[in-house]
């Protein structure tokens, strides 16, 4: 990624081809003591397509969940704060969605990890199944009930097209 200037970046628009982008946030550093890398949103100048800035490729996510993110998340997995803090993170986004699409409609949760928010949306009549890359969060998300929940990428959905009518990823 090239920048110009301190606002903009000359970057191809996956969307349109357009190679001009100018930044939208900047957050710094994100995660704990910055492991995560800074977060920089920028936002195509033609069509609008808004994306973090400085992306990992497909292979080099797939090495990261695979071997650094899961030690970078080490909450203890029966954690009630953090239980309770995924299932409030998502009530608004439950309360705006549930007023667009009623219920009776197939969500999937990208990145769901342990599947907190997809129980949210199920409790609100949504046929939910979700989607991680992280396979210790899958296993224990899988072990503990019945929710419909694979390991695996936004970029290979193990899913036939249009099998969802909302997706979300928080």
């Amino acid at each position: 990624m090239n920048k110009s200037t301190m606002d903009e970046i000359k970057e191809i628009c996956e969307i349109c081809g357009y190679n001009n982008h100018k930044i939208i946030l900047n957050k710094g550093k994100i995660g704990k003591f910055g492991e995560y890398g800074k977060l920089e949103i920028i936002q195509c100048q033609k069509c609008g397509h808004v994306v973090k800035a400085d992306r990992r490729s497909y292979e080099e996510d797939k090495e990261f969940f695979k071997n650094t993110y899961h030690s970078l998340n080490t909450q203890t997995l029966d954690d009630e704060e953090l239980i309770k803090s995924q299932i409030k993170r998502s009530e608004g986004i439950v309360r705006y969605l549930s007023s667009k699409f009623p219920e009776n409609k197939n969500l999937l949760d990208l990145g769901c990890g342990h599947g907190y928010v997809m129980q949210n949306f199920m409790s609100k009549g949504y046929k939910c199944s979700g989607i991680d890359p992280d396979k210790l969060t899958v296993d224990y998300a899988q072990n503990k009930g019945s929710l419909d929940i694979k390991l695996g990428s936004a970029e290979e959905l193990p899913y036939p097209d249009e099998s969802f009518d909302v997706l979300i990823s928080l």
